[in-house]
């Protein structure tokens, strides 16, 4: 890495939580880099028609406007812990805040200020690394959705990105079975996931192969 980069340690702190002109540069950065994956997410949502979306972290929410043509009058709410990014959100989605089509707040996962089985869908992307508390946040995402909803955790898998300088500082990794395990202790049933091959990065002249996992999972009816 270059003496006038952020470290490692420092891009892992901002990939928790966005701050600053730095985190500004990360956010739109992991837009582009994981474009493949925030779709692959919401893909695996299957949402319909008219449903109750909440995404818990959405960065810079440029994804938002992609998202809300694919669906029919969705209603999309989120969440997030970074100040900065429920500013560049709202600035990057302007015109339907106004119109009131979607609401962008900030907020913790770990206390969720909405009542119970608020939304149809939940998603959340890159975020379950950087928990507390993996399975009170699953409880807690369980609590707000609707019996009979569909959770998915999109993220990096374990085996692709363990050897990555910057997961090294702070992530907490989990391959796919390990989450379906965690949700089922939760309370979730129906567990499943995909698996997509991205592309070959380039991290410190080593090359890395890319997976996207989307890891789903049903309240009970």
């Amino acid at each position: 890495m270059a003496q006038d980069q952020p470290s490692y340690k420092e891009l892992a702190q901002q990939l928790r939580q966005p701050n600053g002109a730095l985190g500004t540069q990360v956010a739109e950065h992991m837009e582009l880099w994981n474009a493949p994956l925030i779709d692959l997410s919401f893909e695996a949502l299957f949402c319909k028609a008219s449903e109750r979306l909440l995404e818990i972290g959405f960065g810079n929410g440029s994804h938002i406007p992609r998202w809300r043509k694919q669906v029919a009058d969705l209603h999309y709410s989120g969440i997030d812990y970074s100040a900065t990014m429920v500013e560049l959100a709202r600035a990057n989605n302007r015109s339907a805040l106004e119109a009131g089509e979607l609401q962008l707040q900030e907020g913790n996962l770990m206390e969720l200020p909405f009542q119970e089985a608020s939304f149809d869908r939940i998603v959340t992307i890159n975020t379950v690394y950087f928990w507390p508390d993996t399975l009170a946040g699953l409880k807690e995402l369980y609590r707000v959705l609707q019996p009979g909803g569909r959770l998915v955790i999109g993220l990096r898998p374990k085996f692709a990105v363990k050897d990555l300088p910057t997961v090294q500082h702070g992530f907490q990794l989990f391959e796919a079975e390990e989450l379906e395990t965690k949700l089922m202790e939760a309370g979730f049933e129906n567990t499943g996931y995909f698996l997509n091959e991205e592309v070959v990065r380039k991290v410190d002249e080593k090359e890395h192969l890319m997976f996207g996992l989307a890891v789903a999972a049903h309240r009970p009816a």
